[in-house]
């Protein structure tokens, strides 16, 4: 994860700016007190009367490859094994994915080889 990626607002987050619009504080004070910009307030205030719940909605993508039964499996032979090849180890494991994602899910548990 890059750091220009957007951040989710936690629910903790949300909670807090749905009390204070309970309370009727205007946008600009809730962005000073919560530490958020004032337009990801009010586009969370929007979906939220829109919808009706905070919950988010699910992302799109292209679904993974590989199982998270074989992600543990994966990562548990590289933390075992922290000097095998990655091409070793996908040999090892009878897994037909690339070097590159072997890398990201590697990198997803904080894995460096």
């Amino acid at each position: 994860m890059t750091d220009t990626q957007r951040k989710e607002l936690t629910d903790l987050q949300k909670g807090e700016i749905l009390a204070l619009d309970a309370e009727h504080e205007s946008q600009r004070k809730m962005s000073k007190k919560l530490k958020i910009p004032r337009q990801t307030i009010q586009n969370f205030l929007q979906r939220f009367k829109k919808r009706g719940t905070h919950e988010n909605l699910p992302r799109s993508g292209r679904p993974h490859i590989t199982t998270k039964t074989q992600d543990q499996e994966l990562c548990h032979t590289a933390l075992s094994q922290p000097r095998i090849k990655h091409n070793r180890l996908l040999k090892l494991l009878k897994l037909n994915i690339s070097i590159s994602t072997l890398r990201r899910r590697l990198r997803m548990d904080h894995i460096r080889k």
